[in-house]
């Protein structure tokens, strides 16, 4: 899987839930339409000239961070959590180096 995310959340003190924003690059679409077309709202889309590469932003609220780690971790590629305070924390970092 080609498939690059990055993802942050968006806190709101006015709902308790989960907001995460991720961010997809990769070089076909189908792919990641098949993992990202439901529950995700699409909220922004491009392409790197430079790197041939469709830019995906999706949005989706989740009851409890739990369930964030639960879909993080399911997913065939590195995914990379930008924290609050600007750390990194990667996911699946032995399943996207056996590929």
């Amino acid at each position: 899987m080609s498939i690059e995310v990055t993802a942050w959340e968006i806190f709101d003190e006015t709902t308790p839930k989960h907001t995460y924003t991720v961010q997809v690059r990769s070089k076909t679409l189908k792919e990641v339409n098949s993992i990202f077309n439901k529950d995700w709202q699409a909220t922004g889309e491009g392409f790197s000239r430079k790197t041939k590469q469709y830019i995906r932003l999706y949005s989706r609220l989740f009851k409890e961070r739990g369930e964030w780690y639960k879909f993080a971790k399911s997913l065939d590629c590195k995914v990379i959590e930008i924290k609050k305070n600007g750390k990194e924390k990667v996911y699946n970092v032995r399943k996207s180096r056996k590929k």
